[in-house]
This record gives structure tokens, sequence and C-alpha cells, in this order.
């Protein structure tokens, strides 16, 4: 849990999402292959070779666009006096850097995803990118409950 905790110190609480398959390439392969299998789930008629370049890309969108985001945000560091530290507002910005990155996560990745794969039905892949999302937000929660680093 150290290293998660250094992580913490040093890059700012919007930024923790977005960073957390960098890392840990435990969390970056369980919640791609989360969000794939949901893929699969909804649309059980495509390919898995298709599937996996559209998720795949979508996800990268998504990393993206998070991530230059980002510092653009509140980071629940206090630089007043000393050496920066974290403000007591940290823990709820982490807390809602989650829910932030959660949303947009969905919303980018239904857009990429109905670009990429446009003979699908756009409402389909609306469902599929909150349920691939939603699974693989719990399932990184599910980790750092576990204690592994993310």
């Amino acid at each position: 849990m150290t290293q998660f905790l250094i992580a913490n110190v040093i890059l700012p609480a919007f930024g923790q999402p977005c960073l957390a398959g960098l890392v840990s390439p435990l969390a970056w392969v369980a919640a791609l292959s989360s969000e794939l299998i949901v893929a699969k789930a909804v649309h059980h008629q495509v390919s898995l070779d298709r599937l996996i370049p559209v998720v795949a890309l979508a996800n990268v969108a998504s990393w993206v666009v998070g991530f230059a985001s980002s510092p653009f945000l509140p980071s629940g560091m206090d630089f007043s006096q000393g050496p920066p530290r974290l403000s007591p507002q940290w823990a709820l910005l982490v807390v809602l850097a989650f829910v932030v990155a959660y949303l947009v996560s969905i919303l980018v990745e239904w857009v990429v995803c109905r670009r990429l794969a446009r003979d699908l039905p756009s409402r389909r892949w609306l469902l599929a990118s909150w349920l691939m999302n939603t699974v693989s937000y719990v399932t990184l929660v599910g980790l750092l409950a576990l204690g592994l680093r993310v």
C-alpha cells in the first residue's frame, strides 16, 4: 500500500483514476478485461476480434481525456505553507475524482464505440458503456479494498 500512498502525495487527486493502470498493470488488465466481457455480453453477435480494438481504443480515448483534464481540476494539495501536503479535502476530492472519471468515461467511451462500430445500434453502446465502466470501476475499487496496489 506504500506505493499508492506515495502516488497520492505526488499526483493530483483528479489524476488518480487515470493513472491507476500505470501504477499497476494488474489494474489495467483487470479493468480492460472486465469491460471486454461486458461488451461481448451486450453485443454477443459481434466477434471478439472486432470488439477488442473498439473497447481498447475507447479506453485509451477515455484515459487521454481524463489525464489531460486532471491538471485543470482541484488537486487536493496544500501549497500554502512549506512543502506540499495533502489538504483536509483531499480524500473527498479522490472520491469525487472517481465519480467524475466514471461519468466522463461512460460518455467518451460511448462516443468512441459509436464511431468505431457504426453498424451496431448506438443505444446498445450506451448501455454497454455504462455497464463496462460500472464493472471496471467496481473492479478497481475491489482491488483497492483487497489492498492491491492500483
